[in-house]
């Protein structure tokens, strides 16, 4: 925090190294696909058009891991003896595990670049990528029968800190989402699933990758030319950044049965810009990674939903949740004597990631003395049923306490609605439609900490 910041020059190559998370999307109820790690390495390029824009590419190789579990019980399982009073039997059943893919990538970006001049610096990243595919291992699909690439979308998070004169390390969280099908109708492993039940749900790729790097920065650079510096004394008095990370406590705000929800947590972590309006009032933007969603603990003929015709198929006890890149735009007012409270409203819009509904349900049968009680396990990907996006408005406040001179330290507490049903609509019956059934409702609990930025010359 307090050596000085360094300039890169034009051209910089590094190499990357960390982990992916699979993340499976699917366009309806795509069934029990689980997170699973991956390797990712790669090299990297990138070139400075000013000191704040730039283009980034390279070649990375990463290793997607899918694993699939059904809901059919294994009858090899374990079962309990008849109970002395009774002539019943109790069924304890456990996954039977279907299905396991792999898939190796070479992939290459090509991303526009934003460099906040921090210390360290952040960097925001967003463009294409496309990849190729490699390898596979899969039981019930020959790679031949496999897209031979994907394209998608990537973005990207992080931050960077020159070491010496030439290099710097890197930290940066990516997410990735594949536009092209990897299975459909004519593919083997479409007729597999859809005999599974899940008919028409196609596949895309997906994943969170997690990496380190290190660049260096004498690309193209004379034998006799020096790094620029700017030491930190030159503070933008008109822009400052804050880091911050906390909890999220949601709900459904909706108008169909409201009642029959309850909170669900999650975590919160981004980082927010402020342009200097006037004295006492900034625009608030910036990023941040937001999970949200509801628990529900009831009788139910779903597990993702209250919904309930006749006798209930199953009591349900779970939590759904769907990951959003949240990006605010709020106008920030400063207030108390000493300026160290802050008033911030306005809108935000939320572009989804995922969607899942994790937990356990319980059905029961009984016939002629007969009674069985099977409890299941409850992890379905539902991020076909959720739209691509909510969008709501933000009400929040908090207080600032100085921090080692040029810092300080923010608290802050929000609230945010949205102004929109999350759920598409289409899949619900004429009769439910005609009210909001499941709205993001939100109270966020933050801490951070605020960094200068520099005037950089």
């Amino acid at each position: 925090f307090i050596t000085p910041s360094g300039y890169s020059q034009r051209f910089t190559a590094g190499f990357t190294s960390g982990l992916n998370f699979s993340d499976i999307h699917a366009d309806n109820y795509g069934g029990k696909w689980k997170y699973k790690p991956g390797p990712v390495q790669g090299i990297s390029l990138s070139y400075k058009f000013t000191r704040v824009f730039g283009l980034k590419t390279g070649l990375d190789f990463s290793t997607l891991n899918y694993e699939y579990k059904d809901y059919y019980p294994n009858y090899g399982g374990i079962y309990a003896l008849p109970y002395p009073w009774s002539s019943s039997y109790i069924l304890i059943p456990h996954y039977q595990l279907v299905e396991k893919m792999d898939f190796s990538f070479l992939t290459v970006p090509v991303l526009l670049n934003i460099t906040i001049p921090s210390s360290p610096r952040v960097n925001l990243s967003a463009g294409i990528f496309n990849s190729f595919l490699i390898d596979n291992t899969n039981k019930n699909s020959s790679p031949d029968r496999l897209p031979k690439s994907d394209f998608g979308y990537m973005y990207s998070a992080g931050l960077s800190y020159p070491l010496e004169d030439d290099f710097s390390i890197s930290f940066d969280i990516r997410y990735m989402t594949g536009r092209k099908e990897f299975y459909n109708q004519n593919n083997p492993l479409y007729s597999y699933y859809s005999s599974l039940g899940y008919i028409n749900t196609p596949f895309r790729h997906g994943s969170f990758d997690f990496v380190f790097g290190m660049a260096y920065t004498g690309l193209l650079k004379s034998r006799h030319s020096k790094a620029k510096y700017v030491q930190s004394d030159t503070i933008n008095e008109n822009i400052f950044l804050a880091y911050y990370g906390g909890i999220n406590i949601s709900m459904n705000s909706a108008d169909y049965f409201r009642d029959k929800y309850s909170f669900n947590y999650g975590p919160s972590t981004g980082l927010s810009l402020y342009f200097r309006l006037s004295d006492g009032a900034y625009f608030r933007t910036g990023v941040s990674f937001e999970r949200t969603g509801y628990s529900l603990k009831d009788s139910s003929d779903v597990f993702y939903l209250y919904r309930l015709e006749k006798a209930a198929s199953y009591y349900v006890n779970t939590r759904t949740s769907a990951d959003y890149i949240m990006l605010p735009a709020m106008l920030h007012f400063l207030a108390g004597r000493n300026r160290n409270l802050f008033l911030n409203t306005g809108p935000y819009i939320a572009l989804k990631l995922n969607a899942r509904c994790k937990g356990e349900a319980f059905s029961k049968s009984e016939d002629e003395g007969f009674f069985s009680l099977t409890r299941i396990v409850v992890y379905d990907d539902i991020e076909g049923l959720i739209k691509d996006n909510d969008i709501g408005w933000i009400f929040g406040g908090g207080f600032v306490l100085p921090f080692a001179g040029r810092y300080s330290i923010e608290l802050g507490l929000n609230y945010r609605i949205g102004l929109k049903d999350v759920f598409d609509n289409q899949n619900f019956s004429p009769f439910e439609t005609d009210k909001s059934i499941i709205r993001n409702s939100v109270f966020n609990i933050t801490a951070g900490i605020r960094v200068p930025v520099y005037r950089q010359r």
